[in-house]
């Protein structure tokens, strides 16, 4: 199943695509939640209803309820929390390290509002994210799948010249990616994606192989494969939910898929040819994400009206 969230006016609502057209589930079905959150909250319920009301709409029962020129938004414009693994230097860890990503700036497609200070080295990391639609806790990896309501795309939108500027006072840079994180279009529940499932030696749970490509200004600038992530969701899970409460709703990044970055072409580049200049995001650069199974995902880089300096030396 592929859901979305659609504006109905200014509001999201839950849909459902159904042989490329687009549905309100609970226009069709009031047992199902109006929203994706509501959705997700309704745990195994909602997907029962949701399952038995796609094949009624597959058969035709509701052809005339299918939505046009409708502007499809973040699958979930407002989830409960944001949790992303960080992929550098994994190996011989023997278990997946992550931080809190502001979940307040989850978006979808359009324009990602960015500062003026942002646009030193601006940059962005796919990743592919888990959506939880259980409640949980201490969850082991073994189980950990059963957790998971769906899959989507995921970008995080990062400053390297604010990374650039705290990296001799913490490992981690929240302030460089606190911005925006762009998601969706479709949020892919793991049984569409059945035949991208793979084994990962020595891991536990789903693995994925899906091609994945990053386009800069219509160039193809990287080509990936989400089968390089170093850990599973239920791994990731299992590590999370270790005395933490998970909720329907949150947001578990796979952290950077490999290769998935400027930074990291830029380096590339530069091994190959030591006078290449480095590649960066400017103000109305359009940029284009497309993963195996999950979609297209088009955002452009835009500068904010505000003029507010993030440091002395610039006011």
């Amino acid at each position: 199943m592929k859901f979305v969230s659609y504006l109905d006016v200014d509001s999201p609502r839950l849909g459902i695509i159904v042989n490329d057209q687009l549905y309100d589930l609970h226009n069709i079905n009031p047992f199902i939640s109006e929203t994706m959150l509501g959705f997700l909250q309704q745990e195994n319920q909602g997907m029962d209803f949701a399952k038995i009301t796609i094949e009624e709409i597959a058969n035709g029962q509701y052809a005339q309820k299918s939505l046009d020129d409708k502007v499809i938004t973040a699958p979930l414009p407002n989830p409960k929390s944001f949790r992303n693994c960080i992929n550098k230097n994994v190996k011989g860890l023997p278990f997946p390290i992550w931080n809190f990503g502001n979940h307040h700036a989850v978006g979808g497609e359009g324009d990602v509002d960015c500062m003026q200070y942002h646009f030193g080295k601006l940059d962005f990391e796919l990743e592919i994210a888990a959506v939880l639609n259980k409640e949980g806790r201490n969850i082991r990896a073994e189980h950990a799948d059963y957790y998971i309501g769906g899959i989507m795309m995921l970008v995080t939108y990062v400053s390297r010249g604010i990374q650039d500027d705290e990296q001799n006072f913490v490992d981690t840079s929240a302030k460089s990616m606190d911005f925006s994180v762009t998601t969706g279009p479709f949020l892919v529940t793991p049984d569409e994606l059945d035949e991208y499932q793979v084994t990962k030696e020595g891991h536990i749970g789903k693995h994925y192989q899906m091609e994945a490509e990053c386009i800069v200004k219509g160039e193809k600038v990287y080509e990936t494969n989400t089968i390089h992530l170093p850990w599973t969701f239920a791994e990731i899970i299992e590590r999370v939910s270790y005395g933490a409460t998970l909720y329907p709703g949150d947001i578990i990044g796979s952290g950077k898929i490999q290769g998935a970055c400027l930074k990291d072409v830029n380096e590339e580049n530069k091994r190959n040819d030591e006078a290449y200049e480095d590649q960066w995001l400017n103000p109305n650069d359009e940029v284009m994400f497309h993963v195996q199974g999950l979609g297209e995902l088009r955002n452009k880089a835009s500068l904010s009206a505000a003029e507010i300096s993030l440091t002395d030396d610039d006011s």
